[in-house]
């Protein structure tokens, strides 16, 4: 997974190469479908590699980084102008991160924001809707309005509105518009640093994971 979480943090970043291409809308657009397509294939092989783990060993003992990676993963897929919330990839992916995030109160605000992200893409429904998802799944991102019964997942906003001001974009709700927007997130909920609204460097994938 450290492998795919590097080469999306290289696409993202332009390969360090971005500046040269600024004067040339052309060459800037190839590179950004190039540098998306790499991104995507990277998510891909992280979904295909949780779904393994899982296979073998469970997910409930998975290294920290494991969530890390998928949720990566995760909003790359998001970011994808074409994103389709049935994907096999991103459904499976979903399940297991729900999984290891749920083994932390970090994990669990992170999952929060997960959920509201994908419900900002307002295509939630399509997956309550469908017959070819189960019902396991469905839970993961909600109820439809007549359930009675309780969210499994109501309470991980719990805590989470101490750190209102320190999100950049002020959002009540903690949807993350992106990848970056994540990571920003990730790192401040990582440090417990709410009380500091200080603006800073944008996040990159890799920050905070060099070994």
């Amino acid at each position: 997974m450290r492998y795919h979480v590097l080469i999306i943090g290289l696409a993202r970043d332009g390969f360090g190469v971005q500046s040269f291409f600024l004067g040339s809308e052309e060459q800037r657009r190839k590179m950004d479908e190039s540098a998306n397509a790499m991104s995507l294939a990277s998510a891909r092989e992280i979904s295909a590699l949780a779904r393994i783990h899982r296979q073998e060993y469970g997910m409930e003992r998975a290294h920290q980084f494991a969530t890390y990676a998928m949720m990566l993963a995760l909003f790359t897929m998001l970011d994808d102008p074409s994103f389709d919330v049935l994907d096999h990839d991103f459904l499976s992916l979903t399940s297991a991160f729900s999984i290891t995030a749920s083994r932390s109160q970090v994990g669990r605000h992170l999952f929060h924001i997960f959920r509201e992200s994908v419900r900002s893409r307002n295509q939630e429904e399509r997956v309550l809707q469908s017959d070819a998802v189960s019902d396991e799944v469905k839970e993961l991102f909600g109820r439809h309005p007549s359930s009675q019964l309780p969210d499994r997942w109501g309470n991980y906003a719990d805590g989470l509105e101490r750190y209102r001001g320190s999100f950049s974009s002020g959002s009540w709700n903690y949807t993350a518009s992106g990848v970056r927007d994540m990571l920003e997130k990730y790192e401040r909920l990582s440090l417990g640093n709410h009380n500091n609204t200080h603006p800073r460097r944008a996040s990159s994938p890799n920050d905070g994971w060099e070994t």
